[in-house]
């Protein structure tokens, strides 16, 4: 079993070893296309202030994202400096943005074995980062604070690692460090307004949006639709999600989700009412908040509210879609009111009415019983000296965070309840109830995707899995599978997703993996890229988890504290 690892820095304990980082959208981003006008680049001098000057440089084409340019000076100055820290570190940031994390890594490695320095570590811990080694990440920023090295991007890493251990109260504190030290920092200006209230968020996207910060046209896209849903929904800030029924808690039917073949299992879904328009839409902790088809919308008379963009597996691209207000969602007993949902801008979502991420319930304590074909929604565990409040259903499962408007799973996008604090808001600390010690393990949240650290025996190294109940098998990434075996792709096996078809298929006979107590021993299962999955999380997703995982297993989820529980229940 993984258990959490206690990091000290000066003033805080880290518990680590599950969570989620919310991706900074700066790694989901692709290289910018050379502009029209190309740049000239000056021959750097013979002395280190022309090398200092062309790393000034490097770093404002980098900032404004021109990132060819940027790469041309780093490297040109490691021409005539070859010891040049702030070029090996700014060279490295290049690649990561550029989605060359190998590339990265050989910058990063190459440049310590000829000057080790704090510039050098902090560069290397956002390789590490990407790479999945969020631990060693983390180790390599506080050595660097703890040594008495001011650096924003220090500061900025242990915001990301804190946000992704729902440490809130402590990325706060970093993320304002980070920003204090170097406001002019893109990459710390977006994470810094993700802890901002929607009224405030709106300011200052609009600033951000109103100059050079290094976001690609995708990106900007992304924030845009975000900005104009904001102020949809500030426009109305008297009606908020909210919860009508008198429980608190409830149980429904998980019903199955079947595939050609009546005996042939694909899911599990739940019986939805919109506006009173019944629905089955399949339950997927792989998805964020509530997706469905155009038929679906408008039989049930919702309200367009904004355009958005919706991306899965597949290799089709992103799909149009838009935001739209439901007055009435009803799920078991509970009934809720006023709440956003995402439209699929075309006929049909994989077959199913729609789709409905597990992270909407993530103010319940959400058990998943597979066995007995259950799902029952409770009370999560009181703070000490906390209110608990109302609760809400958290359809707009992106909230008010703009970094989480690019995610790339079976189904994202961002939606925003103006009235509804996110948990990372109320800057709290994770909470670990004396009963939840021994049975629940901490995972990596990353936005809505929940990351648990899994062993692969075949390599012997933990690596990072996405749990997803919205893939049928078990997959790995073709980086993980290459380690264990040679691929050869299989044109006669498919894997299909919200994007399309998948075109590069990998069969793998057999794979051992182990998570938490969970020894798995999955045969014939599959290997894809990966590789869009990871950009958009921000750190390297090397498997997906798939339902048949969880057969006769009883899951229960705590999004709040990013803790999951695996009880196997054998057959009776």
């Amino acid at each position: 079993m993984v258990r959490p690892r206690k990091v000290r820095s000066a003033n805080t304990t880290h518990l680590l070893t599950a969570v989620v980082l919310v991706v900074l959208s700066t790694h989901a981003q692709t290289n910018r296309p050379a502009t029209t006008e190309q740049k000239s680049i000056p021959v750097a001098a013979s002395g280190s202030q022309g090398s200092v000057d062309l790393v000034t440089e490097a770093e404002a084409f980098y900032r404004q994202g021109h990132l060819d340019e940027a790469a041309q000076r780093y490297q040109q100055v490691l021409q005539v400096q070859p010891k040049s820290a702030g070029a090996y570190a700014g060279l490295t940031r290049v690649f990561l943005k550029q989605r060359k994390v190998q590339q990265a890594r050989d910058t990063i490695s190459k440049g310590l074995a000829v000057v080790d320095s704090a510039p050098m570590r902090v560069a290397l811990g956002e390789v590490l980062f990407r790479e999945g080694k969020l631990t060693e990440a983390e180790s390599e920023w506080l050595s660097v604070v703890n040594s008495g090295h001011t650096d924003a991007r220090a500061h900025l890493g242990l915001a990301r690692v804190s946000k992704a251990a729902t440490e809130y109260k402590q990325a706060k504190a970093e993320i304002d460090k980070a920003r204090a030290l170097d406001p002019s920092d893109p990459d710390i200006e977006l994470n810094w307004i993700s802890f901002l209230r929607p009224s405030e968020q709106v300011l200052y996207l609009e600033n951000y949006l109103s100059h050079e910060s290094g976001a690609s046209a995708e990106e900007q896209a992304h924030l845009r639709n975000h900005l104009e849903l904001l102020k949809a929904r500030l426009k109305d800030s008297t009606h908020s999600c909210h919860l009508v029924s008198e429980l608190t808690s409830t149980g429904t039917d998980l019903l199955r989700v079947t595939g050609e073949r009546p005996n042939q299992i694909r899911g599990y879904s739940l019986a939805v009412a919109l506006n009173g328009q019944n629905s089955k839409l399949q339950l997927d902790t792989g998805a964020s908040g509530i997706l469905i088809d155009r038929k679906i919308a408008q039989k049930a008379g919702l309200t367009k509210l904004s355009d958005t963009t919706i991306r899965g597996f597949g290799d089709r691209g992103e799909s149009a879609g838009y935001f739209a207000m439901a007055n009435s969602i009803q799920i078991g007993d509970l009934e809720f009111r006023d709440c956003p949902v995402v439209v699929l801008d075309k006929r049909s979502v994989l077959g199913e009415d729609g789709l409905i991420g597990t992270d909407v319930f993530q103010e319940f304590l959400i058990d998943l019983d597979f066995r007995d074909k259950k799902l029952r929604l409770g009370k999560l565990p009181k703070r000490p000296g906390e209110d608990l409040g109302k609760v809400s259903l958290q359809t707009d499962a992106g909230k008010t965070d703009p970094l989480e408007a690019e995610s790339t799973t079976d189904a994202t996008a961002t939606t925003i309840n103006p009235t509804t604090v996110p948990p990372y808001l109320s800057l709290t600390k994770r909470f670990v109830p004396a009963e939840f010690f021994t049975s629940f393990t901490p995972v990596f949240r990353f936005g809505h995707a929940l990351l648990i650290p899994t062993e692969v025996a075949d390599i012997q190294a933990m690596r990072l899995f996405e749990i997803d109940t919205g893939s049928v098998k078990t997959i790995l990434s073709v980086n993980v599978a290459r380690e264990i075996t040679k691929l050869h792709a299989n044109p006669r096996m498919a894997y299909k997703g919200l994007s399309g078809s998948v075109n590069d298929v990998y069969g793998i006979e057999r794979t051992n993996l182990r998570f938490d107590h969970v020894q798995l021993y999955a045969e014939n299962q599959i290997a894809i890229d990966l590789a869009n999955l990871s950009e958009s999380t921000g750190t390297e997703v090397s498997g997906v988890l798939g339902v048949f995982a969880f057969t006769n297993t009883d899951v229960t989820i705590d999004y709040r504290d990013g803790l999951v529980s695996f009880d196997y229940k054998s057959n009776p």
